[in-house]
């Protein structure tokens, strides 16, 4: 993981949460915590800090889910290669959970909204084992809804082969739904209600456990706003990947230009070994 050496300056609430994060908080009868000490901290506390100070509006932690059935299945049989129901952590998914939820455990989460497909699920249970941090489930942040007549179905076959490739074209293009499944203008919009939900949600530090896709079109969305097109989000989506637990961070307030929202870090997994 990277550290800084940074020195805080400041007093109160501050100085009190920079000594939580450090097991340093002081109790009653204690000498209280002085107003300048060094601390050595990770880039995502610093991070944290920073929003604090600026006392802004509401900060956003976004991970991806830990490695699926799915983030392997090339190392699968050809025959045994379908598009399946639902994915599952696999062994390496979950031991990449305990990292990240040992990497943010001292971040103040007020709680964790998690997509309700099982991946993400096995990862927001994961993290409240070792956080204990309040968890909810919303269909909003899922992935990315395949044609639902290539569920289940080998992915070799020509048919289903067709099938797919019609829908990976209609995820950057403005058009019919192929079979059922997401394409450009039902990601875009899911996104904006995304947005929307995590503005007019009470807490003012938030966890979402998501998916690559999804998110991207999340962030992509928030930076663009009504500007974006077919051809920017496909760019975009393509140059941008998310790790399994990847961090990102975001943050909203109404006075920032243009969006309301930043992006001050992407694809954080210092927490790896990668």
């Amino acid at each position: 993981m990277c550290y800084l050496w940074y020195t805080i300056s400041y007093e109160g609430p501050l100085a009190q949460l920079v000594a939580r994060f450090h097991g340093m908080e002081e109790v009653a009868g204690s000498i209280p915590v002085r107003s300048t000490t060094n601390f050595i901290i990770s880039r995502t506390q610093y991070i944290h800090l920073l929003f604090m100070e600026q006392k802004s509006q509401k900060t956003i932690y976004f991970f991806r889910h830990g490695q699926s059935e799915g983030n392997i299945r090339h190392l699968m049989p050809r025959d045994e290669d379908i598009h399946a129901p639902e994915q599952y952590l696999t062994q390496q998914g979950k031991e990449q959970v305990v990292k990240l939820a040992n990497r943010i455990k001292f971040i103040p989460l007020e709680i964790i909204i998690s997509s309700t497909l099982t991946r993400a699920k096995q990862t927001a249970e994961i993290i409240q084992d070792y956080t204990h941090y309040p968890v909810e489930y919303s269909d909003i942040f899922i992935e990315r809804q395949k044609p639902h007549t290539i569920i289940g179905q080998r992915r070799n076959d020509p048919t289903i082969l067709a099938i797919e490739e019609s829908w990976k074209q209609s995820l950057f293009n403005i058009g019919e739904q192929v079979d059922g499944g997401d394409n450009y203008v039902t990601l875009v919009s899911r996104a904006e209600q995304a947005l929307q939900f995590l503005q007019s949600r009470p807490e003012s530090c938030i966890g979402v456990v998501t998916h690559q896709f999804f998110f991207n079109t999340i962030m992509i969305k928030a930076v663009l706003g009504n500007t974006i097109t077919p051809e920017l989000y496909q760019r975009l989506q393509e140059q941008y990947w998310l790790e399994n637990t990847g961090i990102v961070i975001m943050q909203y307030h109404p006075e920032y230009p243009f969006s309301g929202w930043r992006v001050w870090t992407y694809n954080d997994c210092s927490h790896l070994d990668i």
